[in-house]
């Protein structure tokens, strides 16, 4: 329910209620009526920012709601954005408010939104959250990276993107383990497959032993969480096949790359050659891949070109900028490239893809957007 008008008129709306006791009395009237006409478990209240207990606008709606719930348990939730001067400025204001309020309840959550999707940014985000935590009556701390599908988002709220923090925020408040103190934030294995959910490419970094197949199988078998899914498959050895272990919802087009592409890659005589090479492999995946929502290629060494006609940084960049580029033009796919970390052959693949994930013996991983 829209209870006053947005900004600067909300005020100047409160000053025609104050004058007429008539319009007072109505809109008390509509707002009991509102709601009380359905039973609900909960109520959400959005106020406007920086308000505070004393607040006119506050007190309008205060009374009237516990005139009518007066048992009713305030659960105050705050949101900050990640900058260090929002931040303190945001847990200033909550310690505030805290200090002054008259109602029952306590804050249960506070809400860091839109953190760069950036291992150091986060874990910085998660220090500050586990100290306010720490120091604080605050029960549930909530960590949400950027989501670009909800930058100028301007449909309705029911048509809004769900995100999976705060459906476990809702869950912990519905579940009533309201003071269990903890942080929410998506898992790393979430934060993949939600980049690869975006459409987002991917180099998938490190030591021939790492772990980076078993990855990329834990990435596609969670895809299939929502549904049946397809995916290319671009390979020169098939043995990799036996360590990614298909999932009944996972449909697998397997691509064989030619042998004469892995020798050509050693006979380039000039840069040229090197991009009639990248376009001619793109070229003939794109035109198996079908309806496939995400593309992997096994392994980039196979493939990076390596004559010895001139510079190979030169050749390998040129190369990957047009393979990348035309996978991502000519396709709607999200795009797994896996590359063996040996002599730095990965280095020149990173400035043309959106994220970096990192493999480490023992399964770990370390995600992180190129810039």
């Amino acid at each position: 329910m829209k209870f006053l008008g947005d900004g600067e008129r909300a005020y100047s709306d409160l000053e025609v209620l104050h004058r007429n006791l008539e319009l007072m009395n109505i809109l008390q009237t509509v707002y009991v009526k509102f709601l009380t006409e359905e039973s609900y478990d909960y109520i959400i209240i959005d106020n406007p920012s920086g308000i505070s207990p004393e607040s006119e606008i506050d007190k309008q709606e205060v009374n009237i709601y516990y005139t009518l719930f007066p048992d009713s348990l305030n659960l105050r939730v705050y949101v900050s954005t990640h900058p260090r001067n929002v931040l303190e400025s945001t847990i200033r204001y909550m310690n505030t408010l805290e200090n002054n309020f008259y109602v029952r309840g306590y804050p249960i959550a506070f809400v860091i939104n839109m953190i760069p999707p950036v291992d150091e940014e986060m874990e910085r985000a998660r220090e500050r959250l586990n100290m306010l935590l720490d120091k604080s009556s605050v029960v549930t701390g909530v960590l949400i990276p950027i989501h670009p599908d909800l930058i100028g988002y301007e449909g309705g709220i029911t048509e809004m993107p769900r995100l999976e923090e705060m459906k476990e925020l809702v869950e912990v408040i519905v579940q009533g383990k309201t003071r269990d103190k903890r942080v929410i934030e998506l898992n790393p294995m979430d934060r993949v497959v939600k980049l690869v959910k975006e459409r987002r490419s991917l180099l998938i970094v490190g030591s021939p032993s790492s772990g980076k197949v078993e990855l990329v199988g834990s990435i596609l078998r969670n895809m299939t969480i929502d549904g049946k899914i397809k995916v290319a498959l671009a390979l020169t050895n098939e043995r990799i096949l036996e360590r990614i272990k298909e999932h009944e919802k996972l449909d697998l087009l397997i691509i064989s790359i030619l042998p004469r592409y892995v020798e050509d890659r050693f006979s380039a005589k000039n840069i040229g050659d090197v991009l009639k090479m990248a376009k001619r492999l793109s070229t003939d995946i794109i035109s198996r891949i079908g309806d496939s929502r995400i593309f992997v290629l096994y392994r980039t060494n196979d493939v990076s070109p390596s004559s010895p006609c001139c510079d190979l940084q030169s050749q390998r960049s040129e190369y990957w900028n047009t393979m990348i580029k035309t996978l991502r033009y000519k396709s709607e796919m999200s795009q797994i490239l896996v590359c063996d970390e040996i002599s730095n052959q990965c280095d020149d693949i990173i400035p043309f893809v959106d994220y970096v994930v990192r493999t480490f013996e023992g399964g770990g991983f370390k995600i992180q957007e190129t810039l």
